[in-house]
């Protein structure tokens, strides 16, 4: 009996050796890939600037002027960008007597899909009622997440200078950013092979129905209700970056205010899916002592295709219009 442990031993040990350099040229491949990637031309038609090194990984471009993205001729629409590559005008000098409101997000933030003056944060920059006039600098980049959303907080900020800053938070921001070419360390870090993590992974989807063997990449998935309860990495990935936000506005005595605005593609009643990710990150707050407004209750009742982007699924003018309306709310009552 030892001397087969001792033979299992030696053969196990031995296929775990030959499999380093295996390792290693498959992890050379992979950084290969991506430095390729990132030294391809960009095109006139990209919006978007990669940006390796950068905790945001890429940024729209700047004074960028779109029509009909993605060929959606049935709604038409257009953005353009500022210097800073966000939507809106120019950042100028703050105004004497303004309140300057930093708003994070995503392509809901952005306004995707939606004229620029049926967004949330022109609106709000419209409402006088705090007594001071709103000057509202919209920082929603489609595509990101609450990591990214937290390192551009921390590049823009001695630029922006604001007095308050408000996250808006969509239920899919735990998922890792797609929208570019990501980092392969990124996307390995959580795990000691990357090549047995995509073994497990082709064999799921070419072998195995279900997807039965573990996959913990870091890597964006579609299914995020699933992931995030799922891939702990996911969601201690995203309230780390939230509590660092706060931290990092309360170390500038700055109020930070989250907002949780539905997922308009989903059935807005009591069968609503993601309602646990709301109820998870309004604890957060609770835990970590920064406040968080649930918008969720604003919207149940409502038809979903009365709120949404037809052929789109981002929140349309309406939507936006209850965003706007409750954020002033909040804001006003702190006063």
């Amino acid at each position: 009996m030892r001397i087969f442990f001792k033979n299992f031993a030696i053969i196990f040990i031995s296929l775990g050796l030959a499999g380093l350099p295996a390792e290693a040229l498959y992890r050379a491949f992979k950084v290969n890939l991506y430095k390729r990637a990132c030294s391809k031309p960009t095109t006139d038609g990209d919006i978007y600037m990669l940006q390796p090194g950068q905790g945001f990984v890429y940024s729209l471009r700047p004074f960028l002027n779109r029509d009909h993205v993605r060929g959606r001729k049935e709604t038409p629409w257009s953005f353009t960008t500022n210097s800073h590559g966000f939507r809106g005008p120019e950042i100028g000098r703050k105004q004497q007597g303004s309140e300057r409101l930093l708003i994070l997000g995503d392509s809901n933030t952005f306004g995707w899909a939606e004229s620029y003056k049926k967004t949330f944060p022109y609106l709000l920059s419209k409402k006088t009622g705090t007594g001071a006039l709103i000057e509202v600098i919209n920082a929603g980049i489609p595509g990101y997440n609450t990591v990214q959303e937290f390192s551009l907080l921390r590049e823009i900020h001695d630029k922006i200078l604001p007095d308050k800053v408000i996250l808006v938070f969509s239920t899919n921001d735990a998922e890792p950013q797609h929208t570019v070419p990501s980092d392969p360390h990124e996307i390995y870090r959580f795990v000691p092979s990357w090549l047995w993590e995509d073994l497990k992974e082709a064999v799921n989807q070419n072998l195995l129905p279900g997807d039965p063997l573990p996959v913990y990449q870091y890597r964006h998935s579609a299914d995020y209700l699933a992931q995030f309860e799922f891939n702990r990495h996911k969601r201690e990935e995203c309230r780390k970056a939230m509590d660092q936000m706060a931290a990092f506005c309360q170390s500038r005595k700055i109020p930070f205010y989250v907002f949780i605005p539905p997922d308009f593609n989903e059935t807005i009643d009591a069968s609503y899916r993601a309602a646990s990710i709301h109820k998870q990150v309004s604890e957060w707050g609770r835990d970590s002592g920064f406040k968080v407004t649930d918008l969720l209750p604003e919207f149940l009742g409502l038809q979903r295709e009365d709120l949404r982007v037809a052929g789109d699924g981002h929140p349309n003018a309406k939507a936006h219009e209850l965003i706007a309306n409750r954020i002033h709310e909040v804001l006003l009552a702190d006063k």
